[in-house]
Formats: structure tokens, sequence, C-alpha cells
């Protein structure tokens, strides 16, 4: 596979990465998060509507008043005769037709975050309703703080016509039943975008013999690995690792069979494997590892361990295998890296033994030197290019 091909590959799988289905369900989440906000706004806006457009014009002179304790309590007594108390900036009593039980202060906020509402626990005063009115009727208490250091707490009543409390009602029913179906549906569309990623991936990058993945996952995710910060100290190297005689295995007892032996084989690498280390079935019976590498003796006495029990994972059966090592340079490419193993490893292909086998620069002018005497060879032939030696004749008993 060429560089280009190469560059085309990670291309894609960045786009595949781009796509994950957590971004579809981060979006499917805010989608009902804004409906739900927008519902709350929505019911809040007629609800301050209904309750403060018959109070608005009453209040409205309080709310803006930047002045003294007397203007406070005049204006808020003024106001329908409410109920009022005027502290100083210690906290005490100056001034007020209201001597009960101290209003305790609530969570809930003034209109439009203007002034902040007290809420009266003493007699039950907090919601007056009568079967027969027209409305509900809520007592409150709004703070307001003077430009002296004191405040004045004013009551004001407000009054919701039970016309309004019903459509309310149905309002907010409907965007109760809205959200809840957004929902579903929102949970429903992140399970199946997972399912459905899951199933991409699966067909993309599986394996259907041993359950794990191909070699086109291996190309990416490899790439990634070698390009965390975390890990630009740390040497790795690519190793292939072939599975001797494995056809002539397939016709003496089954494809099957064999199938079955390539899982185990699969099972055993993978759980020999560090972290920031993968395997891959590339072809037939070649497995492509990505390793961490410390120097050559121990990453050939680690590969010899490996071998040692892949060699025995059938109980009938002593399988061999060969290993070609090529390490890694950063920045090189991942496939013309495989190839190398690949080569260090079908150097071995003599032998019925399992076998390890480095991929060094003198390898390296090994095959570059047979590569090019097989693309000459025809024409060494047809241009009488090669020496003709003759042998001797001799007498072996002489």
């Amino acid at each position: 596979m060429d560089n280009k091909t190469n560059k085309k590959i990670n291309r894609k799988i960045k786009l595949t990465r781009i796509e994950s289905p957590v971004i579809g369900a981060l979006l499917k989440i805010a989608m009902v998060v804004f409906i739900f906000a927008m519902q709350v706004l929505l019911f809040r806006l007629v609800f301050y509507y209904a309750i403060y457009s018959k109070t608005a014009a009453s209040m409205s002179d309080i709310w803006t008043l930047k002045a003294s304790y007397e203007q406070y309590g005049n204006q808020a007594l003024v106001a329908t005769g409410r109920r009022y108390v005027i502290y100083d900036a210690d906290k005490k009593r100056i001034a007020g037709n209201y001597n009960g039980e101290e209003p305790k202060e609530s969570s809930a906020s003034a209109p439009f975050g203007i002034g902040k509402t007290i809420r009266v626990y003493a007699l039950d005063e907090s919601m007056v309703e009568d079967a027969d009115a027209e409305s509900i009727d809520f007592k409150y208490w709004l703070r307001f703080d003077t430009t002296d250091g004191g405040y004045v707490l004013s009551e004001y009543v407000v009054a919701i016509d039970k016309v309004d409390v019903f459509a309310l009602g149905i309002i907010l029913l409907v965007l109760g039943l809205l959200v809840i179906v957004l929902s579903i549906l929102a949970i429903v569309g992140v399970i199946l975008e997972f399912k459905n990623h899951n199933q991409t991936v699966d067909l993309v990058f599986g394996d259907d013999i041993t359950g794990g993945k191909n070699k086109l996952w291996f190309d990416a995710k490899a790439a990634r690995i070698l390009k965390k910060r975390k890990l630009a100290e740390t040497d790795f190297a690519i190793v292939n690792i072939l599975l001797v005689k494995y056809g002539n295995f397939c016709v003496c007892h089954s494809a099957i069979e064999g199938e079955r032996v390539l899982k185990s084989v699969y099972n055993t690498i993978v759980a020999s494997l560090e972290s920031d280390e993968i395997c891959a079935r590339n072809d037939a019976a070649n497995f492509v590892l990505l390793m961490k590498a410390g120097d050559d003796e121990s990453l050939r006495v680690r590969i010899g361990k490996l071998i040692d029990n892949l060699e025995h994972i059938y109980s009938v059966h002593k399988f061999s295998f060969h290993a070609g090592i090529k390490r890694i340079d950063r920045g090189s490419n991942i496939e013309r890296e495989y190839n190398y193993a690949w080569s260090a490893c079908s150097l071995l292909e003599n032998s019925d033994d399992s076998g390890i086998n480095f991929f060094d620069e003198k390898l390296l002018e090994e095959t570059m030197w047979v590569d090019k005497v097989a693309e000459r060879q025809q024409y060494a032939l047809d241009h009488e290019e090669f020496v003709v030696y003759y042998q001797p004749k001799y007498d072996p008993k002489t």
C-alpha cells in the first residue's frame, strides 16, 4: 500500500472519528435540554404575566424608588394599603404598620429579577383561597434596600384568576408531554446511533474469524498511538507473526478447526500485550503487532516466550511460528514498516521450526540486491551478461 493510499485511509478514519455517535448523542441531549429550558422560560413568562399584570402598575413606583425610609414607607402604604416594616442599617425596626412575626426569606425570586421576594410563614398566610372566589390570592413580602444601608419589607397580594391557573396547567401539561416524547425519541435515537456506529466499525475494521480487528484498523490505530505525546520517548516495533503450515493443518483437519486455531492464536497474543500495544490479523495466518521495544535482546526474549505459549495452544498438535521484527522509525509509514517486518519473517520460510528474525540495514541491503537481481535476470539472460564457469573434470580415485 503506497503512501498516498495510506493517507486516504487515515483521512477516512479521521472522518469516522468526527462522526462519532457521541456527538450525535450530545446534540440530541442538548435539544431536549433546550426545549425543557424554553418550556420553563415560557411558563415563567406566562405565569408572571398572569400574576403581575394586575399589580405591576401599583408596584412599579416602589421598585424604581431610590429614596429615604419615609418615602419607601409612604409609597408602600399608599400602594393599596399594604403592611410594611422599615429597618435601619442595624436591622432594627424603626417604622411600619406590621408588628407580627418576622418574615422569613425564601428561595423564590421576584419577577424578572427585580427586588427580593420574602415569604411569610406565620399564620399560614402564604396562600389564601376562597372556594367561591374567581381567584387565588398569594401574600408575599418584597424587600427593597435603601441608600442608607437599611431596607423596607412591603407586603403585596397577588390574585390569580382560576381561569389563568387552568390555562397555565394545560400549557404546562402539553409542554411536559412534548419534553417526554422528545426525550424518548432522543434516547432511542442515541441507542440506535451507537448501535449503527458499532456495526459500521465492526463491518469496516472487524475480523470475522478472530472476532478482533483487521489490518486497516491496525494502520490507523498504530498511527494514533505513535503520535501520543506521553509516548514520545517510547520505542516501538512492528512484529509479523506467521503460523507455519496453516494450510496443511486445514487440509488435515478442517477449515473450521483452522479458524478456531486462529482465534486461539489471536486471543493468546492479545492477552500478552501491554497498554498501548495492539494486534490484528492481516491475512490467512499472519498477525501484525505493535509492541513496545526496549533493546533487541529483551524484545527477542519476550517474543520467544509468546511463541512458546502459541506452540501449545492445540493439545494434539504442536505449531511452529515465524516472527519478523522491525523497530519503528518515528515519522515513517506504518505500511512500509510492516513490509519490512514481513520481509524479515519471510526469510524463515525454509525452516519448519519456530524462529525470530530482525530486519536491519544488512537485511535491507540483501533484500534490495535480491530484488535487483530478480528484476534484471531476464535482461541479463537476453544480453548474455552471465559469466560461464566450467567445472574441471577429476577422477575421484585419484
